[in-house]
């Protein structure tokens, strides 16, 4: 066999074993790229979906280390006013506003009830609690109750319970304090001070007997 018959099989065995190379190593490629998916979406919950303002009797809020609460009762006309710790009518607007919120909070993130101890969230023995109480088509009523932990470490919002649900959830913190300030400062009408003009005294007028 010639010199230039072999230089030409070696030319193209090389080139054979070039393009085994390269497509091994597209195969290696092709495996090791990991298979894209999907985002995680939060685990949200809406904590009193299908209750309207309608349906709302009753708010009840309690700060056990302040030693506050207050009660709140709606009449059937949409009034609120104000049963404990004193009767009084309130704005109601004002207590609507906060009990929307309310109604319509979600959580932002659920964490498992037992990857943490309740004592990591406040909620070992929560200091303030918010109670709603809703009526139902049949007449019955519903208390459903909120125990408010610490605030998350990031600001922003505050870890919660719900009686009933399992789990632990994270909601925003404005739902929640605009709520508890009415413990501070109750949404009553301040009354309005009549304005009392009053005119100096000139001059003096003779006593005569």
């Amino acid at each position: 066999m010639s010199s230039r018959t072999l230089l030409i099989l070696f030319v193209a065995l090389v080139v054979v074993a070039g393009i085994a190379f390269i497509l091994n190593r597209q195969g290696e490629n092709n495996a090791a790229e990991p298979t894209p998916t999907p985002a995680p979406t939060p685990d949200t919950r809406q904590f009193l979906e299908g209750v309207d303002m309608g349906m709302v009797s009753t708010l009840e809020l309690a700060d056990e280390n302040a030693g506050l609460s207050v009660i709140y009762l709606r009449e059937p006309d949409g009034g609120w006013f104000q049963t404990q710790p004193t009767q009084t009518l309130v704005i109601s607007q004002t207590v609507n506003s906060n009990v929307s919120g309310l109604l319509n909070m979600t959580s932002r993130r659920t964490l498992a009830e037992g990857e943490n101890p309740l004592s990591a969230y406040g909620l070992e023995t929560p200091g303030r609690t918010i109670v709603i109480v809703a009526g139902r088509e049949d007449g019955t009523k519903i208390r459903h109750t909120f125990f408010i932990g610490n605030e998350t470490p990031a600001g922003g919002a505050y870890y919660l319970q719900k009686q009933g649900l399992s789990g632990i959830y994270i909601v925003p913190n404005f739902t929640i304090d605009n709520l508890f300030e009415m413990l501070t400062d109750p949404p009553v009408a301040k009354p309005i001070l009549p304005i009392i003009d009053t005119l100096p005294l000139t001059g003096t007028l003779p006593i005569t007997p």
